[in-house]
């Protein structure tokens, strides 16, 4: 029984460099990369739990068929950018809105129940119309 190599074996690679032979577990991940991972980890959980709020507890009469097209997170803002939509065709933008500047607080807290974070970020609310595109209308707080 052979417990060593022989010298016969060729290398795999030409020349070694640090980290090989690591798993990739052990990978250090750039601070960038990181971040940015974070980042759209962040948005999807907000994606998930404001489309489940907006579908099942929302008792708003104005947000009655809204549902959230995209969360997308913006570092340099430190807010989180929802785009909505209605399927409802005679849906008016600015009153579905005023809805959600109105019930802000509650959809941020929705939003700090799903994620992990010290601080949760601000939202700002992109209109799209009914999901066919239309009017864009938007609203920060």
């Amino acid at each position: 029984m052979k417990t060593h190599q022989s010298n016969l074996t060729p290398l795999l690679c030409a020349e070694w460099r640090e980290g090989d032979g690591l798993a990739p577990r052990f990978e250090q991940r750039g601070p960038v990369k990181q971040q940015a991972r974070k980042d759209q980890q962040l948005s999807k959980q907000a994606h998930r739990a404001l489309s489940l709020f907006l579908e099942g507890e929302c008792k708003h009469p104005d947000l009655l068929g809204v549902e959230v097209l995209a969360v997308r997170y913006e570092a340099a803002k430190q807010c989180l950018c929802v785009s909505v939509g209605s399927t409802n065709n005679d849906a008016d933008g600015e009153s579905i809105l005023v809805a959600l500047k109105h019930s802000q607080a509650v959809l941020r807290g929705v939003v700090a129940a799903c994620s992990h974070r010290k601080k949760v970020p601000a939202l700002s609310f992109y209109y799209v119309g009914n999901n066919t595109g239309g009017d864009t209308c938007l609203f920060k707080p």
